[in-house]
């Protein structure tokens, strides 16, 4: 199962992405578990996850988590697929970045 784990500053719009994200991988078949957690749980949870996803509002971080979690697949989420919740592009450019990336 292929874990993918989104962490965000508050929490309330990337739990309703999450929700739609788990939804469209299971319609698609895709065996994954999507969890989100906030910021602060960076350094516990992301060393679980097999895609870090970081949403638009901590993009800042990305640097850090990347030389941090250097064996892990950092993605941050596109402002407009955030927003307009395009949980399937979402979906689709984390799939690349496992093929590229094995």
């Amino acid at each position: 199962m292929t874990k993918l784990y989104t962490f965000c500053s508050a929490g309330t719009s990337s739990s309703l992405l999450v929700a739609k994200m788990q939804k469209a991988a299971d319609a698609r078949d895709l065996n994954m578990e999507i969890l989100y957690f906030g910021e602060s749980d960076i350094a516990t949870k992301a060393q679980h996850a097999d895609i870090i996803l970081l949403s638009p509002q901590i993009k800042y971080r990305e640097a850090k988590v990347r030389k941090d979690f250097t064996d892990k697949i950092v993605y941050t989420i596109g402002m407009q697929n955030y927003g307009l919740m395009k949980v399937d592009a979402i979906l689709d450019d984390c799939v690349k970045l496992l093929e590229q990336s094995a």
